[in-house]
């Protein structure tokens, strides 16, 4: 089973709004290198809704040959057609990803049944380990919609969860027991949700901070709550609440800040997200500066 801090990394591009394959390859070494305990790619974070099915691919291939035997890999496979994200998310897992990143269908808001259908399909046809994004595109996942689909396929082991409501890792464990794993997924909720008996992290916060998560995650698994307060509050809150201040900027700023750190050659996003300005920029150094990442 998976657990502990899996971090949801950004796509490199060039100038050329290209995959930079040689930044890609920087940035997963520099986290397996921290030790975290997994990498998720082509999340939001990882900009997969502009990225053609090839790309997808090529990054899958490029992160799988990475981290192969050193640490785990979760690939998103977000799609409003139920039959594309079972596509590739069999191509993932024959290239050895532990488990699928899989929201609601978006675009159209999906009824329960629909959820249902989507994710019973993938786990079906995918054959590989599911983690539900409960709260991804801003839709909720119901708790009996996840007990429909744990009595169709056994796949379905964890879940990704951004919706705002912290004790529902405690419902989630109360339903299912030790079944299904339950992962906080937004930086400004990690230390309520592992309060409440989160198995892991799934945020994009460990691009920039992977030691300090990890150290979070096991302190809390120790019992040493006030110690793993005084880091998030010392490392994690700063920059969640500068990278997060304008939800549509964020990947921009974890580029720009990697960019800035050295990690990456470039802070290139696709259309339709633009470069921030100048004042966010500056706004990112002094905080990296601040907290001695650069």
């Amino acid at each position: 089973m998976l657990k502990g801090n899996q971090v949801l990394i950004v796509t490199p591009f060039d100038n050329n709004y290209e995959v930079d394959e040689s930044s890609l390859v920087n940035l997963v070494d520099h986290l397996v290198e921290q030790d975290v305990a997994g990498i998720i790619v082509l999340g939001t974070t990882g900009e997969f809704f502009s990225l053609q099915d090839h790309e997808k691919k090529r990054i899958i291939d490029i992160t799988s040959e990475r981290t192969k035997d050193r640490t785990a890999l979760i690939v998103g496979v977000a799609h409003s057609g139920s039959s594309i994200s079972a596509d590739m998310a069999r191509y993932a897992g024959e290239k050895g990803a532990s488990a699928v990143l899989l929201p609601p269908p978006y675009y159209h808001v999906p009824t329960p049944e629909g959820m249902i259908d989507h994710f019973t399909i993938v786990g079906q046809r995918g054959n590989v380990d599911l983690m539900v994004y409960d709260g991804g595109g801003g839709i909720e996942v119901p708790i009996h919609v996840i007990e429909k689909v744990r009595a169709a396929t056994s796949k379905l082991r964890y879940i990704k969860l951004t919706a705002p409501k912290v004790t529902k890792v405690r419902e989630y464990h109360e339903t299912f027991g030790s079944e299904v794993s339950v992962f906080a997924g937004e930086d400004l909720l990690i230390m309520p949700e592992l309060l409440e008996g989160a198995d892991g992290l799934t945020t994009a916060a460990g691009n920039l901070r992977p030691k300090e998560l990890t150290e979070i995650f096991n302190l809390v698994q120790n019992e040493k709550f006030s110690e793993a307060q005084m880091i998030h509050d010392a490392h994690i809150a700063p920059q969640a609440i500068v990278t997060g201040s304008i939800r549509n900027e964020f990947i921009q700023c974890f580029k720009t800040s990697l960019k800035m750190m050295g990690i990456i050659k470039t802070d290139t996003v696709r259309p339709p997200l633009h470069r921030l300005s100048e004042s966010r920029i500056q706004n990112l150094s002094l905080m990296l500066q601040n907290q001695k990442l650069i």
